[in-house]
């Protein structure tokens, strides 16, 4: 049934019933409002007392939560701090091996950085003076400054490769040792 059809058959049969309580004597219509009004006061104290007790049961339910999550986390912590302290200091091992290849290539990188900035403040200055005379060097200095990003590309490429190596050695270390401790 649609909609509308549902609307229009809820108006009819709203429509007759006021005509038969309308048909009914006045007696018997004071005495069926005053047992429609027994009856909401009835169903509205049943809600009432159904949310309350809903609420409550809601309420213990919460806390009973509570209380497990509580036990399970201690128990968690109880059975795994040790397996947590474990992975926490091979990350500090990892990281403190790992610090000196990241200097190593921040130095590195900064030693090349430095060098093209020198040539380049070099050129700029042949440029500048009023006797402008471009020499094969000049001229090959383009590229001299890619084969040095090359080179500092290759040497981040290689300081990555091993940092990587020592990443996974370091997990592979902390896995094994993990899965010795819960044998």
């Amino acid at each position: 049934m649609s909609k509308s059809k549902g609307f229009l058959a809820g108006i009819l049969v709203s429509a007759a019933a006021i005509m038969t309580f309308k048909s009914l004597p006045k007696s018997k219509q004071q005495e069926l409002k005053e047992k429609t009004t027994k009856a909401g006061v009835v169903i509205r104290d049943m809600g009432y007392d159904t949310a309350y007790l809903t609420a409550d049961m809601i309420n213990d339910v919460t806390d009973k939560a509570k209380v497990t999550v509580t036990n399970l986390k201690r128990q968690g912590q109880d059975k795994y701090g040790d397996k947590i302290d474990v992975a926490a200091d091979h990350m500090k091992q990892f990281s403190e091996q790992a610090t000196p290849y990241v200097d190593k290539a921040k130095d590195i990188a900064g030693e090349y950085v430095e060098k093209a900035q020198n040539s380049l403040s070099d050129f700029r200055g042949k440029l500048t003076s009023d006797d402008i005379e471009l020499t094969q060097e000049d001229i090959a200095l383009e590229d001299a400054l890619l084969d040095l990003s090359d080179d500092v590309q290759e040497e981040v490429a290689d300081k990555t490769e091993e940092v990587k190596k020592s990443v996974n050695e370091t997990v592979d270390q902390v896995t094994e040792d993990i899965s010795e401790k819960n044998k």
